[in-house]
C-alpha cells in the first residue's frame, strides 16, 4: 500500500498536533508545579512579610454573644486597615458550647464576669505576642469595641494604660467600681440616645430589673464626667498637647501670673505656631465647665514654635472661632460678642506675629449665629449656624453649616437637624466635612478641600 498524497499531509498534521500537544502537556505540568510550590510556601511561612515601619494597632473588641468575625463584618476595619496601613486584631471573648462569648468588662457581662475571667491579662499577653512578632509602634496601640467590648475597652484604659495610648468605646460604659490609669487616657465615647440594652441615662437593660439587677450601668454622663476628672479636663483651662504615648504637655495656662480664661478653638500655622482664642465661654456657669472670675480680658494667643506665649489682641468681643487663609496672610476671628450681630472679622498677619486693619467680612446680620468655623482652598468660609436665640429665630431654618465667599457673600447652606457649633476638613483628601453638633457628629463630602 502506498502513500497518498493525503496521507502524507495528515502524517505531517498528526506530528505537527502531537509537538503541539506534548508542549502543552508540559506547559500545564511545569504550572502545577508551580502552583504546588506555591501552596507549600504559603503553609509554611511563618505569616506576612513584616513591615518595614513601625504602625499603628487597634484591638476591636466585639459584643455579647459575638465573635471577631462577625465584629469585622460590623466595623469592615480590615479593609480599612488595608487601605490605611495598619494593623488590626480581634480578639475573641470566653466562650464554650454551652455558653456565649462574652467579655469581663467589670459589671458587664455574664458569663465572663461571672468566672471572674482576666481578660485584661489575656489581651495584655496578647499585645506581647503582635509586638514580637509585627512591627507595631508601642506608643500607637488603640482599643475599641461594640457594647460589651465597648465596656472593656473602657476597662483597658483604666488597667492597661501603660500599653493603650486611647480608646474609642461604642455604646458601652465604665462600670468598675475603682479606675485609676497611671496615665490621663484620651476616650472617644459613641453612644446612640435611645439605646435600650445600654441606656444612655443608665439602669437595667431594657429598664428590667429582677434577674438582670447585676446589670446596673452608669449614665453616659457619669462615665465621661468620670474620664473628664482622671485626665484633668475639668477647670484646666489650658492649652495641651497629647503626645504619641498619651502623656499630655502643657503649652499654656497663663498669661502674666493670671490663668487663661478658658482655651476655645485653636489653629496651628504651617511654621508651627499655635494660635487660640481666650473667652470666659467656658467659666461663665457650671454647664459649661466651672463657673469662676475671668482673670484676663478675651483675647487670642500665639505660641511659638519654640513655646513662647505672647499676646495677639485683646481687643475683641467674645473671640470664637479663628482660621487663616489659604495664603496665611490674614486671620479670620469670629466675635460672639459683637453688636449688634455676631460677626468674622479679617485681620493682616505680620511676619512678627502681629495682626492689624481689621475688616468685616460677615457679618450674622439677622437672627443667625456663627460659631466655629474652616477656610477652604478657594478662601471659602464653611461657618457653623444656627440660632442666636432671639424671638424671631426659627432653629429649623438657621441649623447648619452657612458657606461664605471671601468677599463675605454667603452662597451655600447645609441643613442640619440641629445646631453646629464647629467644625473641620478631613479624610484622605480633606474634602470630608465634620460637623459637631448639639448631639451628634455628621459627616459630609463635598466639591472643595479645606485649607491646611
Amino acid at each position: 500500500m502506498s502513500d497518498s498524497p493525503n496521507s502524507s499531509r495528515w502524517g505531517f498534521f498528526a506530528r505537527v498536533w502531537g509537538f503541539i500537544d506534548a508542549c502543552r502537556r508540559f506547559t500545564l505540568n511545569v504550572l502545577f508545579l508551580l502552583v504546588i510550590v506555591i501552596i507549600g510556601i504559603a503553609l509554611t511561612a511563618p505569616g506576612a512579610p513584616p513591615l518595614k515601619e513601625k504602625t499603628v494597632l487597634v484591638l476591636n473588641l466585639h459584643g455579647l454573644t459575638s465573635n471577631g468575625w462577625q465584629q469585622d463584618l460590623l466595623t469592615t476595619m480590615k479593609t480599612r486597615a488595608d487601605r490605611r496601613n495598619f494593623l488590626v486584631v480581634y480578639p475573641e471573648g470566653t466562650s464554650s458550647a454551652l455558653e456565649f462569648a462574652s467579655w469581663n468588662a467589670g459589671v458587664c457581662c455574664p458569663p465572663a464576669v461571672d468566672k471572674n475571667i482576666d481578660d485584661v491579662g489575656y489581651l495584655r499577653l496578647l499585645l506581647d505576642r503582635v509586638q514580637e512578632t509585627h512591627c507595631v509602634d508601642a506608643a500607637r496601640v488603640f482599643a475599641t469595641g461594640m457594647s460589651n467590648g465597648g465596656f472593656l475597652s473602657h476597662r483597658l484604659a483604666c488597667e492597661l494604660s501603660d500599653r493603650i495610648a486611647a480608646v474609642a468605646p461604642v455604646a458601652g460604659q465604665m462600670a468598675l467600681p475603682a479606675c485609676n490609669p497611671a496615665r490621663p487616657v484620651p476616650v472617644l465615647h459613641f453612644h446612640g440616645e435611645k439605646d435600650p440594652l445600654v441606656p444612655y441615662k443608665g439602669g437595667h437593660p431594657l429598664n428590667l430589673n429582677g434577674f438582670l439587677d447585676k446589670l446596673l450601668f452608669p449614665s453616659v454622663e457619669t462615665t465621661i464626667s468620670g474620664w473628664a476628672r482622671r485626665n484633668g479636663c475639668r477647670g484646666a483651662r489650658q492649652v495641651v498637647r497629647t503626645e504619641h504615648d498619651g502623656s499630655r504637655t502643657v503649652l499654656a495656662s497663663h498669661w502674666q501670673g493670671r490663668r487663661l480664661n478658658s482655651p476655645n478653638d485653636v489653629v496651628v500655622k504651617s511654621d508651627g505656631s499655635i494660635w487660640f482664642t481666650d473667652p470666659p465661654f467656658g467659666i461663665g456657669g457650671h454647664w459649661e465647665g466651672d463657673k469662676a472670675a475671668p482673670e484676663l480680658p478675651h483675647s487670642v494667643y500665639r505660641i511659638s514654635p519654640d513655646g513662647k506665649l505672647s499676646l495677639v489682641t485683646d481687643k475683641l468681643a467674645g473671640p470664637n472661632g479663628l482660621a487663616f487663609s489659604p495664603d496665611e496672610k490674614k486671620l479670620y476671628i469670629a466675635e460672639s460678642r459683637a453688636t449688634p450681630n455676631r460677626v468674622i472679622a479679617a485681620f493682616d498677619v505680620g511676619a512678627d506675629g502681629s495682626i492689624s486693619n481689621r475688616t468685616v467680612v460677615v457679618d450674622a446680620n439677622g437672627p443667625g449665629s456663627i460659631d466655629g468655623f474652616r477656610v477652604d482652598t478657594d478662601g471659602n468660609l464653611w461657618c457653623g449656624w444656627g440660632s442666636n436665640g432671639s424671638p424671631t429665630a426659627k432653629a429649623e431654618d438657621l441649623d447648619g453649616v452657612m458657606v461664605f465667599n471671601p468677599a463675605g457673600k454667603a452662597i451655600g447652606f447645609i441643613r442640619l437637624p440641629e445646631r453646629c457649633a464647629n467644625l473641620t476638613f478631613g479624610g484622605p483628601k480633606n474634602n470630608r466635612l465634620y460637623m459637631a453638633s448639639c448631639h451628634s457628629l455628621y459627616a459630609l463630602y463635598v466639591e472643595a478641600v479645606g485649607a491646611v
